[in-house]
């Protein structure tokens, strides 16, 4: 584990989780199909096991209340 102790709440995962952000899902797709990632995927695949997922839609700033309705956000301050 690379950073601190983790308190898991609800439920257990297998690993850590690494979140990169890229400016656009274009950019994310670029840099992992470049030959400068290309060149050290293998670095990755024989030392680890994961999944790689591209999540597109995810602007700053973001707050995960964005997406309820004004009806079920919470009022500001709270």
């Amino acid at each position: 584990m690379h950073g601190a102790q983790v308190h898991e709440l609800e439920e257990t995962r297998p690993g850590d989780v690494v979140v990169i952000s890229f400016p656009s899902l274009p950019a994310a797709q670029d840099r992992y199909d470049s030959p400068a990632y290309r060149s050290i995927l293998p670095l990755r695949t024989r030392n680890s096991s994961g999944s790689v997922i591209l999540v597109d839609g995810v602007t700053r700033p973001h707050a995960a209340t964005d997406i309820l309705s004004p009806a079920t956000r919470p009022a500001a301050g709270a």
